[in-house]
């Protein structure tokens, strides 16, 4: 239990540090700078795809056996499931955006802060939630036999050289969140 816990927490501090990023590009075009659209672009990208293909897929495992387990729990996990159908929304139009800049398009800047905006704090306040009502629970409904069945799904997922080739995509964030 503890390790498929642990690691979704793990990711919402690397998620967490992107949104940081994000919010510094976000800063300098507030202030009238050039953003790093670039950096925006991958913080996009992976706050989006590779989230839903890594991230969004373990909490999803979760949520299903914590639906079975607690019928109770039904709201708070519909909710949830929800908020990753907008999260997606709201980062690919943010993705979507970067990308028309990156081609030239003309763009409305106050557009792309407020697109930004929305975003950042929709996907902070989720994590809150999960951190604040849906980890909690899920530590104390789940059985071993539940966290095993999950941990079994997750290692027959083959991720790992999915994430090998998807790492080299984010070379440039990388940087930035190692400096």
């Amino acid at each position: 239990m503890v390790d498929v816990i642990d690691n979704i927490r793990e990711e919402h501090v690397a998620i967490a540090r992107v949104l940081n990023i994000v919010e510094q590009e976000l800063e300098a075009l507030q202030r009238g700078e050039q953003a790093d659209y670039e950096i925006l672009r991958d913080a996009a990208f992976y706050l989006t795809e590779y989230s839903d293909l890594f991230h969004h897929t373990k909490e999803d495992l979760v949520y299903r056996r914590l639906r079975r387990r607690r019928r109770r729990a039904a709201d708070l996990v519909s909710g949830l499931e929800g908020e990753h159908d907008t999260l997606r929304r709201l980062g690919l139009a943010v993705a979507e955006t970067v990308e028309d800049i990156t081609d030239d398009v003309m763009v409305d800047r106050a557009d792309l802060e407020r697109s930004i905006r929305e975003y950042v704090l929709a996907q902070r306040e989720h994590m809150d939630r999960e951190e604040r009502e849906f980890l909690p629970l899920a530590e104390k409904t789940l059985t071993d036999e539940d966290w095993a069945e999950i941990r079994s799904t997750l290692a027959s997922g083959g991720a790992s050289g999915v994430r090998d080739i998807t790492r080299e995509r984010f070379q440039s964030l990388y940087r930035r969140l190692s400096g």
